[in-house]
């Protein structure tokens, strides 16, 4: 038996504006559940940010900027450059650092106090910046 991927899903109060915002930094929406049910209220969206998918529900709620149980790690090869992409454009809550992991990384919020860490390993960093 093989495993492929693992998607997470986030359970949000509102997934247009939940999309609109994960658009507004960089992801693609592919679906939503109007595409088989075009008359209904958008409960179910998929999404990606280069090869990382995320899907969204309806029906979570609002936690007041207290923070989630989850979060979520994408992992790509120019944390530095996606981190200039995004900073004047979310809420970073922690910058640019090193991890004792091994990694560089940047941490931001989104509109429903999910964690998103954007992470490169620092090994592959030094290859980069040798050629």
């Amino acid at each position: 038996m093989g495993f492929n991927n693992l998607t997470p899903i986030l359970i949000v109060p509102d997934v247009e504006e939940t999309v609109k915002w994960y658009q507004d930094i960089g992801f693609i929406l592919l679906a939503t559940n109007r595409k088989w049910e075009p008359y209904e209220e958008v409960t179910w969206a998929g999404l990606r940010f280069e090869s990382c998918e995320l899907m969204l529900n309806g029906g979570g709620h609002d936690v007041n900027g207290e923070g989630r149980d989850v979060s979520i790690y994408i992992h790509t090869d120019n944390v530095r450059g996606v981190f200039e992409q995004m900073r004047d454009h979310v809420k970073v809550t922690q910058g640019l650092h090193k991890t004792f992991y091994g990694m560089e990384e940047f941490i931001i919020e989104d509109l429903n106090s999910f964690m998103v860490t954007f992470g490169q390993p620092i090994e592959s960093m030094v290859r980069q910046e040798a050629f």
